[in-house]
């Protein structure tokens, strides 16, 4: 809990456990990533991540290179994972532990609720924006001051961000590394209107190379996706569906009741993914 290798997005309605790599373990119940709503042991993703390939010119003779998370991971992380929460020193964090720790909210102790004030605290102090971090610079010095500035997205309740890498791409798909960085921010909001059931994710790509690279190597035809393994609750009625107008693919259950979610006298949401901007 000190510094953790993966930590949960869980203020809004939904929740999505993140590891410092991009991997996104299924945590909750064995088999969710996260859960939906997000006081209950059922959800709808099993695992995702961010995937890419492309023909890699640089010198070498492997051109055709891919990597990222799925089941697994090919990627190593810069830096430590870090969460800020705009209001952690005088809010309620028993819903937040209780998702963190894997417990039930009843069961959730006066040392666990300090655990997460803790680290939320040594993560806003620590908040990397000399790496690229948001922050809300309060005062336009074009510094992060922690007394003053805000660390995060603007406006929003909580930020999670990771910074990692494609160096172990060789051991998970038999691919030479590209020589990536890759940064992660996540940020959500509480709220009763729709937003409330959303997380945000921003990806930010930055081709460095490697040793052995040319000063003049190029990335051709790349392609980059955000893969998700959709679990509704019980994975075997799920239907999959796409809004080209939206930008949108989503999953949706093919009856009711859906099987797990009955268990809490709840109908099956949906749930999907949809391109804002790239």
């Amino acid at each position: 809990s000190q510094d953790p290798k993966q930590s949960v997005i869980n203020v809004s309605k939904i929740t999505s456990w993140v590891e410092d790599n991009g991997f996104h373990d299924w945590i909750v119940a064995d088999n969710f990533n996260g859960s939906y709503p997000n006081e209950l042991p059922v959800g709808v993703v099993f695992t995702e991540g961010i995937l890419w390939g492309g023909l890699v010119y640089d010198g070498q003779d492997q051109k055709v290179r891919v990597n990222g998370n799925n089941y697994g991971t090919g990627c190593e992380p810069n830096t430590r994972l870090f969460r800020v929460r705009t209001d952690y020193y005088k809010t309620d964090l028993t819903l937040d532990a209780a998702s963190f720790f894997n417990k039930d909210k009843n069961d959730v102790t006066e040392d666990d609720i300090e655990i997460i004030r803790h680290q939320y605290e040594k993560d806003w102090d620590e908040w990397p924006a000399d790496k690229g971090a948001p922050y809300y610079d309060i005062d336009e010095d074009g510094k992060y001051v922690p007394d003053v500035d805000v660390p995060g997205v603007p406006g929003a309740l909580q930020t999670l961000w990771i910074n990692y890498n494609d160096n172990l791409s060789e051991s998970m798909y038999g691919s030479l590394p590209i020589g990536l960085e890759i940064q992660e921010t996540y940020w959500a909001y509480t709220s009763e209107d729709p937003i409330g059931n959303v997380i945000y994710k921003k990806v930010d790509i930055i081709y460095k190379g490697t040793e052995a690279s040319l000063s003049n190597s190029k990335i051709d035809s790349m392609y980059i996706c955000q893969y998700s393994d959709l679990e509704l609750g019980l994975f075997s009625d799920n239907f999959i569906g796409c809004d080209t107008i939206l930008n949108l693919g989503y999953v949706y259950n093919s009856k009711d009741p859906d099987d797990e979610y009955i268990k809490f006298n709840l109908a099956p949401p949906a749930a999907g993914y949809s391109y804002l901007q790239g």
